[in-house]
């Protein structure tokens, strides 16, 4: 954390009254809610005395990145504010995707500061998103590792992306947003909203093309019981917190058991996972090999508009951890100069799991890979993926899209008009995708990858 704060700070000293112009009223607000506001408006203060008092400085103590997490200084109320909103927050949870038990709780970067809980907050999940909609299509649409994605511009309910395309193992591993649109122009948001749910996630999610690259807010419990089903073998599994209830005498006065459901076959969920480890052995989330972790792992980066958010959520054979990292207020963001979820959350991950898996006392790192399914063994399809087979593109070459829009940008969902692509023909040759009544009617895709025992 205090390094991504650094880059922020950065920003900060030169375009801070930027990203601070017309947003007062966040500091005015914030002001009004603090014990120095309230403890002064009980003794009959007026307003423009007690807001006056918030420019004079004082002798106080802030939160700091040092040893004892906090620093004597001088400087106004008001100020003070200011800073401590300028402080990146975070946000961690680590779970057994079977048990559903709540191995670690983390809501902020100190409970004595910033009283908050991150877990619970509505944030935009970026490209953590984009497995669900992978999942689809392994699952509704017959996709495979293999097959190839055409690039090229598409549009969706007026937003159109322009980029190249790959296999699917290569859009999920480098997060290619014309990758994940184009799937979209296959599922359809409907279907991928009512699969969201399915999964365990309760909040709302607009039926727009946009989630396809993460515009959706969804906070961290919710994303991860939507994740528990990749390495727990299709089942998904409820977040629980307390498991019994003894009295003195250890009688159980009540057990509690999660709520357990299978969502996705154990085949298909054993294929996200070997795309997954794409994302952290080739992709964007490759920094993990960094790490002293001495098993298997997968996961997805998240990247939000201009790094307002950053996300990474993984998984070993035996824990699923996730962990989110930005500011409370969505105008202070670091825009450039990071690799985004990568950087800014995915050392935090790292991290955990190198001291848990370091930590001979915990009964972690008896199941070193993730089981493979009986339907898959000696199947060539469902072999280990290769470097090539993660890197392989199509051969459009255009710049990628960066962040992940903004639902604003779409129109109306209600048309149900999902765009057409300028490369038709080559898209309706891979797959048909017919509305009818809220779902989808997809043949199966033809894939123009090689295959091999190598491929997958």
């Amino acid at each position: 954390m205090p390094i991504i704060q650094q880059k922020l700070n950065a920003l900060l000293k030169t375009n801070g009254s930027k990203m601070w112009k017309g947003h007062d009223n966040v500091i005015d607000a914030a002001m009004k809610e603090s014990d120095r506001w309230k403890n002064m408006e009980e003794d009959s203060i007026s307003e423009d005395e007690i807001a006056a008092s918030f420019t004079v400085p004082v002798k106080m103590k802030v939160f700091a990145w040092n040893a004892a997490r906090e620093l004597d200084t001088v400087m106004t109320p008001r100020d003070s504010i200011k800073y401590h909103k300028q402080l990146m927050q975070t946000s961690f949870v680590c779970m057994d995707p079977r048990t559903g038990e709540v191995k670690c709780w983390v809501g902020g970067i100190d409970f004595k500061w910033f009283k908050f809980d991150h877990v619970t907050a509505l944030r935009q999940v970026g490209s953590t998103f984009k497995p669900l909609l992978y999942t689809l299509a392994v699952q509704d649409a017959g996709y495979t590792p293999q097959t190839l994605v055409p690039g090229g511009t598409i549009c969706l309910s007026g937003k159109c992306i322009t980029g190249g395309g790959g296999t699917l193992a290569y859009g999920l591993a480098h997060s290619k947003n014309p990758v994940a649109y184009r799937l979209m122009s296959v599922i359809g948001p409907d279907r991928l909203v009512e699969f969201a749910h399915t999964c365990g996630i309760k909040s709302f999610i607009p039926d727009v093309p946009s989630i396809a690259l993460g515009t959706a807010e969804v906070p961290m419990l919710e994303m991860l019981r939507a994740y528990t089903m990749f390495p727990n073998k299709g089942y998904n599994t409820e977040p629980i917190l307390v498991t019994r209830i003894e009295d003195k005498d250890g009688n159980i006065l009540q057990e509690f058991v999660p709520e357990t459901k299978q969502v996705i076959s154990e085949v298909n969920a054993y294929t996200m996972v070997k795309l997954m480890e794409g994302v952290v052995d080739f992709g964007t989330g490759h920094s993990l090999k960094n790490y002293n972790i001495p098993v298997k792992k997968a996961g997805k980066t998240g990247t939000t508009n201009d790094n307002t958010d950053g996300w990474f959520i993984g998984y070993t054979p035996e824990l699923l951890a996730g962990t989110w990292v930005g500011c409370d207020d969505q105008f202070l963001k670091i825009y450039s100069g990071t690799s985004g979820g990568n950087e800014m959350a995915l050392p935090k991950w790292g991290n955990f799991m190198t001291k848990v898996y370091g930590d001979k006392k915990l009964p972690y790192g008896k199941i070193l890979d993730f089981p493979e399914p009986p339907q898959a063994l000696n199947n060539p399809e469902y072999a280990d993926l290769n470097a090539a087979l993660f890197n392989q593109t199509d051969s459009t070459s255009y710049p990628e899209d960066q962040g992940n829009g903004d639902a604003g940008d779409y129109a109306d969902p209600s048309s149900n008009d999902y765009g057409t692509s300028d490369d038709a023909t080559k898209t309706d040759a891979k797959s048909k995708a017919v509305k009818d009544t809220g779902k989808v009617k997809i043949k199966k895709p033809v894939s123009n990858a090689p295959k091999s025992n190598n491929d997958f």
